[in-house]
C-alpha cells in the first residue's frame, strides 16, 4: 500500500473530526413566538410546570433580552409565584453539559431565590441581580454546569417571600463529542493498522 493511499483519507478523517468535534450552545428566548402562543416544546426541550396552567409567551413586563420571556396563562399579569412553589421543569432531547438561564423578578426577592435543580447538584442566585430593567424588574442569571451530562432541570424562586418571576434566555450545550486531540489519537492509530495491513508480506517479516 503505497503513502499516497492511506494519507489521503488519513487526513480527511482528522480533517472531519477537528470540524465536527465542537458542542455549539443553543438559545432559548421566546422572542420568535407572538405573546399568548402556548409553550410545549422549542429545539429540542420540552417545558412543563406544576402550576395546572398552560405555559406561554409573555410580554407583559420588560424581559432580560427583546421582548418575549416565558410566563403562565393566568389570565392575569402571567408571573410564576414561588409562595405557590411553582417549579417549571425542563426535560432535554439529548444529554446536556451546561445549562444557564435568567430569571426576571420583580424587585428584592430573598439572597439566593432562583434556582436550577437537578440529580447531579443545583446552582442558585447571587443576592445582586445581573441588571436591573427599566421597569425596576432584576435579572438574575444562573448557570450549572456539570463533567456528568443531565437531561432534565427544574427551575424554582424559592419558597419565600412575596416575589414574582418570569424566565428569559435559556442556553444550553449539548453534550460534546470527543475533543479534537482523543480524535487525532485515534486518527494515528487508524494509520498504523492501514500501514501495517496494508503490506502483509512486509508483515510477515517482522
Amino acid at each position: 500500500m503505497s503513502n499516497k493511499n492511506f494519507l489521503c483519507p488519513f487526513f480527511a478523517l482528522i480533517l472531519f473530526f477537528f470540524m465536527y468535534s465542537g458542542a455549539q450552545a443553543t438559545l432559548i428566548d421566546f422572542d420568535a413566538l407572538a405573546p399568548g402562543t402556548p409553550v410545549t416544546t422549542i429545539e429540542g426541550v420540552t417545558f412543563s410546570s406544576n402550576t395546572g396552567l398552560d405555559l406561554i409567551v409573555s410580554n407583559i413586563f420588560d424581559a432580560a433580552s427583546g421582548d418575549n420571556y416565558l410566563g403562565v396563562d393566568d389570565d392575569w399579569d402571567e408571573v410564576f409565584l414561588p409562595f405557590f412553589g411553582d417549579v417549571i421543569t425542563l426535560d432535554f432531547a439529548e444529554a446536556i453539559t451546561s445549562l444557564t438561564v435568567s430569571f426576571v423578578s420583580t424587585p428584592f426577592p430573598p439572597t439566593g431565590s432562583y434556582s436550577i435543580s437537578t440529580l447531579l447538584g443545583n446552582a442558585v442566585s447571587q443576592a445582586i441581580p445581573d441588571f436591573i430593567l427599566d421597569d425596576d424588574g432584576e435579572v438574575f442569571t444562573v448557570m450549572f454546569e456539570s463533567a456528568t451530562p443531565f437531561m432534565m432541570a427544574e427551575l424554582s424562586g424559592g419558597i419565600d417571600g412575596v416575589h414574582s418571576f418570569n424566565i428569559d434566555d435559556i442556553q444550553f450545550t449539548p453534550t460534546a463529542v470527543p475533543e479534537p486531540t482523543t480524535l487525532a489519537l485515534l486518527g494515528i492509530g487508524i494509520l498504523i493498522l492501514l500501514i501495517f495491513r496494508g503490506n502483509p508480506r512486509d508483515n510477515a517479516k517482522i
